[in-house]
């Protein structure tokens, strides 16, 4: 990870719920819907994703269960950095 990457990712990491979303996909894809119960206010949980997605950490993808849908999941930059903060 680069430098200002890595301070970009380190700065929305450490706003309000972003560390608790990035935690709640680590296993499994969410939707949007799904991660409402972790910041119920929508606009607020639309702009912390946004700026998860903006700093590489999470994505959203494709997922087939059934029927297909959109859910977000950490990237590989995301995923990194939560097994760098296990160690902490």
């Amino acid at each position: 990870m680069k430098s200002k990457q890595a301070q970009k990712a380190l700065s929305t990491l450490g706003r309000r719920r972003a560390f608790e979303l990035l935690e709640s996909i680590r296993n499994e894809p969410k939707r949007f819907k799904e991660l409402e119960n972790l910041i119920p206010n929508k606009r607020t949980l639309s702009v912390r994703l946004q700026e998860m997605a903006a700093a590489g950490l999470i994505e959203k993808t494709h997922v087939k269960k059934g029927r297909e849908y959109l859910a977000y999941k950490p990237t590989q930059t995301g995923e990194k950095l939560l097994l760098f903060l296990e160690f902490i």
